[in-house]
């Protein structure tokens, strides 16, 4: 193998590189999306456009749009990195906050549990050929497939996060110090802003048969477009009672108040700013502590709307364009839809894109969204054998993604 020059600190594993030292990348698509439905739309404006329309229309959108110029929220099935490359011609620096929550359970796969009727009888489907061939490349060769699979996902949502956006990447243990790495070479250190710890430890942890410490949290790693000047408002939660009873002191205006050794602060303000949330979050609760919880689909990977308010609110603005290129269940759209920002979210389980579909509809006032697809031309492009006199082709390695949120 010809000697690579080393010019930065970065993570390296068999295959990132050719036998000549270059970085193996495949060619990026650009596929016309088709419109397959659009939801929530009145009937008078579907009819004064059904003269001469097909089963299925391409989509056309134009720079700018708003909720009142005419946008809709799009919710599109197929491979992300497929999807990413398609909307870099519409949609580069144009996203504000991207929140992803990708595969890092190596013994997961894209198969699920329906329930039927009252949920006393249910139905295992199986992973279709495209989901299995999705897991394979995912995790066929270890964590190595996995970072060849995350690396050209990573840089496509970089390209399209506006100069404010940011990315929010959700990990756990088995992955996250791999991630880490390759986000700090994609995005650049100087971009890291916090690593946010999610406190999901359960009291019945000791019941496990682990040998050491009971796995207690997830992480999120906190990236932005540019160190300065991105998106972000502080967000805050009550004080607990504990604190708030310290301020034991009346004034003579009746307000009560703590001496403490400075300036004395006053109850009723405290109480009105809140606390700051810092990046240990332990006041939100996973599924496993709330396992009744009444937004629950018992979708596996599905993640608490808290969770996601709290990202959404901190890192966007009303009108703000989001997405979520592993959609799962449809947790972020759904968040993005109740605060009034613009959404896209992805997946390439059919089972996600019903399960999203059916939970932004029972949204009150949901507004009309469009689900579409790559269609023929997805099919079509990894059908296609590629070129392979590019010393940048990998013909044989074209990873796609499982569901998860």
């Amino acid at each position: 193998m010809s000697k690579v020059e080393i010019t930065r600190t970065e993570l390296v594993w068999p295959g990132k590189y050719d036998e000549a030292g270059r970085l193996r990348e495949t060619p990026r698509a650009s596929l016309p999306f088709q419109v397959i439905e659009t939801v929530g739309e009145s009937r008078a404006t579907r009819e004064a456009r059904k003269s001469g329309r097909s089963l299925f229309r391409t989509y056309t959108g134009e720079e700018g749009d708003t909720f009142d110029s005419g946008w809709k929220n799009k919710l599109i099935w197929g491979d992300n990195r497929l999807v990413m490359e398609s909307l870099l011609s519409r949609f580069a620096g144009q996203i504000d906050m991207v929140y992803i929550d990708p595969p890092f359970a190596t013994g997961s796969n894209f198969s699920f549990t329906v329930e039927i009727g009252d949920g006393f009888l249910s139905h295992e489907k199986a992973a279709s050929v495209l989901e299995d061939k999705a897991y394979r490349d995912t995790w066929g060769r270890g964590i190595e497939s996995y970072l060849d699979m995350m690396r050209p996902r990573l840089v496509l949502i970089r390209d399209l996060l506006s100069a404010r956006g940011s990315l929010y990447l959700h990990c756990d243990w088995r992955v996250n110090s791999h991630l880490r790495l390759l986000m700090d070479e994609i995005f650049g250190v100087e971009n890291f802003q916090r690593e946010i710890v999610w406190d999901i430890s359960v009291l019945s942890g000791f019941k496990t048969r682990a040998m050491n410490w009971i796995r207690g949290h997830d992480t999120i790693l906190f990236y932005t477009r540019n160190p300065k000047g991105y998106l972000f408002e502080k967000q805050s939660v009550p004080h607990r009672q504990e604190y708030l009873d310290r301020f034991d002191r009346v004034a003579e205006d009746g307000r009560r108040y703590f001496a403490g050794r400075g300036k004395p602060r006053y109850l009723d303000e405290v109480v009105k700013r809140g606390k700051p949330v810092g990046d240990v979050w332990g006041d939100i609760m996973s599924f496993q502590q709330a396992p009744t919880a009444r937004e629950r689909l018992n979708y596996d990977t599905q993640k608490p709307e808290m969770l996601l308010d709290r990202i959404v609110r901190a890192s966007s603005e009303e009108n703000s364009l989001v997405a979520d290129f592993f959609a799962g269940s449809g947790t972020t759209l759904a968040v993005a839809e109740r605060l009034g920002r613009r959404w896209i979210g992805c997946d390439l389980g059919r089972w996600s894109v019903h399960v999203s579909r059916k939970r932004l509809l029972e949204i009150e006032g949901c507004r009309p969204f469009e689900v579409l697809n790559l269609g023929k031309y997805e099919r079509q492009y990894w059908q296609a054998s590629l070129p392979t006199d590019r010393p940048t082709d990998r013909p044989t390695d074209r990873p796609t993604d499982r569901p998860t949120d």
